[in-house]
């Protein structure tokens, strides 16, 4: 059912979508309201406390994408074995993290952080 329902983009929780977009593009509400609340809100992101939710939004959206792949390989019938569905659980947090940490590591070798 979850493999017919994902990519035909049928939302189960619609209302649950819309305070996620109100909260995701808080960038562009910001350019929109003008350009001293768009440098106010790219300095508080740019700030200790806005790079560590960045880091943490970053670790949740990874963490979210390795759980997709493992929920597309249950669709198709494999993985279901209570071994196997713990490796999986545990590989999708080390993917997570080492991901994250690669991603980070690279925005500050290249100068962008």
């Amino acid at each position: 059912m979850a493999l017919a329902r994902h990519p035909g983009g049928v939302d189960p929780a619609p209302r649950r979508r819309r305070g996620d977009l109100c909260r995701h593009s808080g960038w562009a509400f910001a350019l929109h309201a003008g350009p001293q609340v768009f440098a106010t809100y790219t300095s508080v992101l740019a700030s200790a406390p806005g790079l560590v939710v960045l880091f943490l939004i970053t670790l949740a959206l990874l963490f979210h994408l390795a759980n997709g792949v493992r929920h597309l390989v249950w669709d198709v019938g494999f993985g279901f074995a209570p071994k196997t569905a713990d490796a999986t659980a545990w590989g999708a947090f080390a993917f997570a993290l080492v991901a994250n940490a690669g991603l980070w590591l690279a925005l500050a070798a290249s100068g962008k952080l």
